[in-house]
């Protein structure tokens, strides 16, 4: 359990799945950024180009047109790493909410195939799959059809049966309710 809590911690829980996403989705966003960066540096470079040649320019002037214009480039190409940098971050951190539950849906699945009562699942806030993992959580819930079987033959045996564990989505919790209360009446 501790190592579960621990490993939940840590933002890359399947480093290569989630950096092969990450890469992805850079990749993606790096072809766009880099084709607009590109058209935005073709018409600087062709309105630089229209500007020097229509107007006799001297070298000083042509260099401080030149230092005009590589300013609007730079903030481009600062704001390109910018974007960048963020996309990475918020695939780590979206991939995060992801394969975390999956891998404690993961392990959980395994337990249940090993004939092994798993432990529920603990979701952090924000965490992503969060109905499933409910709905995985109900097998967890002690199996109400078996306490009540194991309460009918204590009754029948003449002993006072356990009080049965059940959850309101339970398709016998009426009947848990019912030997609760015998249970109760019996031993009190």
């Amino acid at each position: 359990m501790s190592n579960n809590i621990a490993r939940r911690g840590k933002i890359l829980i399947e480093p290569y799945a989630q950096l092969r996403f990450g890469l992805v989705f850079l990749m993606v966003n790096l072809l766009f950024s880099v084709i607009l960066l590109s058209v935005f540096t073709y018409y600087l470079w062709d309105v630089y180009v229209a500007l020097t040649s229509y107007f006799t320019l001297t070298n000083r002037e042509l260099v401080i047109t030149w230092q005009k214009f590589q300013t609007p480039f730079f903030t481009s190409l600062f704001v390109l790493v910018i974007f960048i940098v963020t996309s990475l971050v918020v695939s780590a951190r979206y991939t995060h909410q992801i394969y975390g539950p999956l891998v404690s849906i993961n392990r959980f699945v395994d337990q249940l195939i090993a004939g092994k009562v798993p432990e529920k699942i603990r979701l952090r806030e924000g965490d992503q799959l969060g109905s499933l993992v409910d709905r995985l959580n109900l097998l967890v819930v002690p199996n109400c059809r078996e306490q009540v079987l194991d309460a009918l033959t204590a009754l029948e045996q003449g002993t006072p049966p356990k009080l049965i564990d059940f959850t309101e989505k339970d398709p016998y919790r009426d009947l848990a309710t019912k030997i609760n209360a015998i249970s109760s009446a019996r031993s009190g």
